[in-house]
């Protein structure tokens, strides 16, 4: 008998259509943020600025987490910071990032549009309102699109290190406002944090990446995406060299101990 997929893997799996989707709308292109950087920064920015200090709580990231997309926001045009004390600093959209903020409704339109398309408009309906009450019902606020601890640390949380807080969810109704991707981005994060509580090895490192290397071993091609871009370093897989028999030596993964993560 077939096992079924484990919940995440599904919601990981509409996750990725969701941002193929707004992708092909045109996130990411030349002039425009991807996924992560509209839903993790980008959107929680106003005209007349924001203090850097309350960022954190305003996206539910860390502070190392929102520091490496800031640097990513002004490198793209899109965010200016200015100093406005000691130790203290604003972050503003540019006029390039508030032209991204008028046109990213209309792409968020198109995305959900083409999505529901693909895998049908009544699932798509009956899965919004399912997650608009898992949603509603969560006594955490949590990122419009999963995002790690830091670079290094693939974890939501960084087992409750310092430069991330929990933030408190105080209203109900907010839910039914938000995109498709971010109630299934916050559905994924509360489940993350669970697990990783439990758990030896991030979520979103088990299921994006380890969960995939067979015990054999399996090339590095093909391991990249989600995984990768969630802060995996490599030394974190156990990477190492498989010698073949041939000339030239293929790269190959295996989790700690030569088995398999899960």
């Amino acid at each position: 008998m077939t096992a079924q997929p484990a919940l995440p893997s599904l919601l990981w799996n509409a996750l990725s259509g969701l941002e193929q989707a707004y992708t092909v709308q045109g996130a990411g292109r030349p002039g425009m943020p991807c996924l992560d950087l509209w839903a993790n920064l980008l959107r929680a920015i106003n005209a007349q600025g924001t203090d850097l200090r309350e960022m954190p709580a305003l996206v539910r990231l860390s502070k190392r987490a929102v520091r490496t997309r800031i640097a990513t926001a002004i490198r793209g045009g899109w965010v200016q910071q200015f100093e406005t004390g000691r130790g203290q600093a604003t972050v503003q959209l540019t006029l390039r990032g508030a032209d991204v903020a008028i046109r990213w409704k209309s792409l968020r339109i198109a995305a959900e549009e083409q999505w529901c398309a693909q895998v049908g408009t009544e699932p798509a309906l009956v899965l919004r309102k399912a997650l608009e009450n898992m949603v509603a019902a969560l006594p955490l606020e949590h990122p419009h699109y999963p995002a790690s601890y830091g670079a290094a640390d693939a974890s939501i949380t960084g087992s409750n290190g310092k430069d991330w807080k929990a933030v408190p969810r105080r209203q109900r109704d907010i839910v039914s406002d938000l995109p498709l991707s971010a109630l299934v981005s916050q559905t994924l994060v509360a489940f993350a944090i669970e697990y990783e509580e439990l758990a030896p090895v991030a979520l979103f490192l088990s299921t994006s990446v380890i969960n995939r290397i067979p015990l054999e071993g399996r090339p590095l091609r093909g391991l990249g995406g989600l995984g990768w871009r969630l802060g995996a370093r490599p030394s974190r897989l156990s990477l190492r060299k498989w010698q073949a028999p041939a000339r030239n030596s293929t790269p190959y993964a295996k989790g700690r101990g030569g088995r398999r993560s899960v």
